[in-house]
This record gives C-alpha cells, sequence and structure tokens, in this order.
C-alpha cells in the first residue's frame, strides 16, 4: 500500500477546512478509504471466523450450537482483554516506521515473544474455565462438555493465535494493511476448509470446529514467523523480551485490559445468563451476538481513520476539519448502519434458512436478526465515537463510557428477570439493545465535550 505524505495530508486537512477544491477533497477520501477498506477487512474476518463456525455447526443440531457458543464466549472473556494490547502496539509500530528505526527487528521479535508469553497465561486460565466454570454455566452436561473441549483445544492453539495478533498489529501499524488483510483471508479460508471436514465427514462436532481453527492459526503464525524473521521462540527468548518489554507493557496494560473486561463481561456474561434459561436461548442469543460481532464490528473500521485524520488535524490545531470528520464519519455511519438493518430484516428469513437447517430455530433466529438490526445505528455510533476519543488519548473516558453502558445491562438484567421471573429469546434482547444505546449516548456525549473544551482552548 503508499505511503502518505503527513504534511500533504495536513495540507489537505486545512483546505478542507476554508473549502478546499475537488482534487484535495478526493485525496483526503481516498486516505480515507486507503486506511479503512483494508482495516474493514481486517476487522470483519476474525469475526467471519465465528459465524462460520457457527453456520457449520448450525448445521449439526441446536445443542452442539450452544455448545459452540458457550464455548466461543469463554474464549472470548479470557482472549480480548489481552489482546486489547493490540493498540499500543499498533502506534508503536507507526511510530517506528516514521523514525526509521534501526531496531525494529529486534522489536518485532519482543513483541512476539511477549505476546507468546501472555498467551500462555491466557492457555491456564482458559483451561481453567473448562474444568470449573462451564459446568455450573451450561444449562445440559452434553452442552458443559462440548464447550469445555472445545476451549481445551483452543488453548493449545493460544500461542500461534496470539504470536498472530502481533505481527497483525505491527503490519497495520507500518502501513501494511492489504497484506495483513490477505494473510487473514487466507487463513480464514483453511480455517473452513478443514471445519466442513472434520464437522460433517469425521462428524466431530464442536470438536471439530476447534480442531479447524487450531490448525489453521498453526499453519499462519508458522508462516508469519517465517516471513518477519522471528525466530521460534525458546523460554530464555521469552523472558529476556519480557523484561526489554516490562515499561511498554506495564504503561499500556491496565487502560486497555480494564475496559476490555468491561466489554467482555457485557458480551460473554450475556451468555452465560442465556445459558441458565434453557438450550434454545442460549443457542439463539448466542448466534446472535455472533451475526452482531459480524455487522456491527465493521463500523469499527470507521474508528480508524476518525483516530488518524483527528490526530493530525490536533497537531496543527485546525478544529473545523476535525469537527467535520467527526460529523462526516458519524454520519455515514448511521446511514449504512441503517441501510444494513433494513437489508438484514428483509432478508432475515433467508439468513436464518443459511445459518441453520433446522426450522424451529429458522423462525427464532428471525425475531434474532430483527433485534440485531436495531441495534446497528447505535453501534455505528459508538464505534466512531471511540476513535475520536482514541484521539484524544482520553483512555479514562472510554473506561468510563463503558462501565456506565455495563452498569445499564447488569441492572436491565435484573429488572427483566423480576418482571418476567424468566428469560425468553425475546426478552434477553432488552438488556443488550440498553447496553449499546447506552454506550452510543454517552460516547457520542464525552466526543461533542472533548471538540468544544479543544475549540474553547484555541479560540
Amino acid at each position: 500500500m503508499a505511503k502518505w505524505n503527513f504534511g500533504h495530508s495536513l495540507e489537505g486537512l486545512s483546505s478542507m477546512a476554508m473549502g478546499g477544491n475537488r482534487k484535495e477533497l478526493d485525496t483526503s477520501t481516498r486516505r480515507i478509504l486507503a486506511i479503512g477498506l483494508p482495516s474493514l477487512g481486517s476487522v470483519l474476518l476474525p469475526q467471519l471466523y465465528q459465524l462460520t463456525d457457527a453456520t457449520i455447526v448450525g448445521h449439526v443440531g441446536t445443542r452442539y450450537l450452544g455448545a459452540l457458543g458457550l464455548g466461543q464466549s469463554t474464549v472470548s472473556f479470557v482472549f480480548a482483554p489481552l489482546i486489547s494490547l493490540n493498540f499500543a502496539v499498533i502506534s508503536r509500530a507507526a511510530r517506528e516506521r516514521v523514525q526509521d528505526n534501526d531496531g525494529i527487528t529486534s522489536s518485532v521479535i519482543d513483541t512476539t515473544n511477549s505476546f507468546i508469553a501472555i498467551s500462555l497465561v491466557a492457555a491456564i486460565l482458559l483451561v481453567i474455565g473448562g474444568l470449573f466454570i462451564i459446568p455450573h454455566l451450561a444449562p445440559t452436561q452434553t452442552i458443559a462438555l462440548g464447550a469445555s473441549r472445545y476451549c481445551y483445544i483452543i488453548a493449545i492453539s493460544f500461542p500461534a493465535t496470539f504470536a498472530i495478533s502481533s505481527l497483525m498489529a505491527r503490519f497495520n501499524g507500518s502501513g501494511k494493511n492489504l497484506k495483513a488483510l490477505l494473510i487473514l483471508l487466507a487463513s480464514l479460508v483453511l480455517n473452513l476448509s478443514l471445519e466442513v471436514i472434520f464437522v460433517f465427514v469425521l462428524k466431530l462436532n464442536v470438536v471439530g470446529s476447534a480442531l479447524g481453527t487450531m490448525i489453521a492459526d498453526t499453519t499462519t503464525a508458522i508462516f508469519l514467523l517465517r516471513d518477519q524473521a522471528v525466530p521460534i521462540p525458546r523460554l530464555s527468548s521469552i523472558l529476556k523480551s519480557l523484561k526489554k518489554e516490562r515499561e511498554f507493557f506495564g504503561i499500556a496494560l491496565i487502560p486497555l485490559i480494564s475496559r476490555s473486561i468491561l466489554l467482555v463481561l457485557a458480551l460473554s456474561g450475556s451468555i452465560y445468563v442465556a445459558g441458565h434459561y434453557g438450550t434454545l436461548t442460549l443457542a439463539t442469543y448466542s448466534l446472535g451476538e455472533t451475526i452482531w460481532l459480524t455487522l456491527g464490528m465493521g463500523f469499527d473500521a470507521l474508528a480508524v481513520p476518525a483516530q488518524v485524520l483527528i490526530s493530525e488535524a490536533r497537531a496543527i490545531g485546525d478544529y473545523p476539519s476535525a469537527k467535520r470528520v467527526e460529523r462526516n464519519l458519524t454520519a455515514v455511519a448511521i446511514a449504512i448502519a441503517i441501510a444494513l438493518g433494513l437489508a438484514a430484516i428483509a432478508l432475515r428469513s433467508l439468513g436464518a434458512s443459511v445459518i441453520t437447517s433446522d426450522k424451529t430455530l429458522v423462525s427464532y433466529l428471525s425475531f434474532v436478526i430483527i433485534a440485531v438490526a436495531v441495534t446497528l445505528a447505535p453501534t455505528a455510533v459508538s464505534f466512531v465515537a471511540d476513535g475520536v476519543i482514541a484521539a484524544f488519548d482520553d483512555y479514562r473516558s472510554l473506561r468510563i463510557t463503558t462501565a456506565a453502558s455495563f452498569a445499564v445491562m447488569v441492572l436491565s438484567f435484573t429488572v427483566v428477570v423480576a418482571v418476567t421471573k424468566k428469560v425468553t429469546y425475546h426478552t434477553i434482547w432488552i438488556p443488550f439493545i440498553l447496553w449499546i444505546i447506552t454506550r452510543a449516548v454517552t460516547s457520542y456525549l464525552v466526543t461533542a465535550r472533548l471538540l468544544r473544551r479543544w475549540h474553547r482552548s484555541i479560540a
């Protein structure tokens, strides 16, 4: 991908603020696309991993779909907070590229080794979850067994998965977005091919889904390590890298992980609640969350150009451009969300039939798709707002908005249970919808406050 000249991009921002010409506007648009489109693919592909897993297992049976959903949620509960350190790696890689740092190769090795060390802790936590937590959350013993086995196999693949995440973050930070996208796409194709064989031919069900993911991730990790000239990690090299990276990860650890934990608690916690109210509620809700992640997380790609362009505008004190970027990207996100939601509602029966062959489940999933469609607009607003807040380096506010929305979800779950006495596949969506609306409103209010405060400071 072509590198963009920083000075030229700032001139483009300034010209846009003063009513620049069409050429400058086109340059800015191309830059947004160059940043956003590969990021969109990189964001969506991991979610497609989960959706293809759910689609394949969904054709085997409802109880297997429930086991997969519970297993995936447990994996996310462990994986997502730790992998949030990618944000810091992306920024670091971008700085090193601009500075033409001679120590980039050493930095790549140390970062990858550190992520692999973190993965070993994550693997232990995942095994503990499979042994002691899932059996108490699953509605049946069969679902508990399938979910636990899924976690054990994924735990084995964690070193490869974390190595991939570290190296993908470096690609994105250093401008190699297209390369990252193509590698992830190849991994997805391999995973899908293996799962079809393991699930449908060998009849391994949830275990087959996990094996496909493990083999695909391991193959991809080996390719990336060789491509980036990263030696196969040894204990001595891992310990050495941890010592060198201690300060870097120490600074990023608490603010990023605490926010991610709250997000995972909201998503995985609601899955665990669903598990207490029957296989149908668990299967439909877990699948609904997967659909939401696949459709909604795409808006995270708009957060990337928002963060980059507003950061550049702040560097030269160009408030009008920053405000325009925030307003326009938010409007575009809402328009796309509405169009996507309407399309999902119109095609809900077809979509449900593609996901599962269970006729009873198809009718339930039609409602779930409608519920997901309702959440897309606030999802779009919240992700763009996250990018704006990150441009101001206000991670404290990110934690506050996440905590506020999580509190609303917990309170609404309590009210739903108290009023209805039983959470169903219908009522379980009330807390989820309130959660994402709260997150959108609070995040947007924070962005408005940050922009106003900055405007006053330069006025």
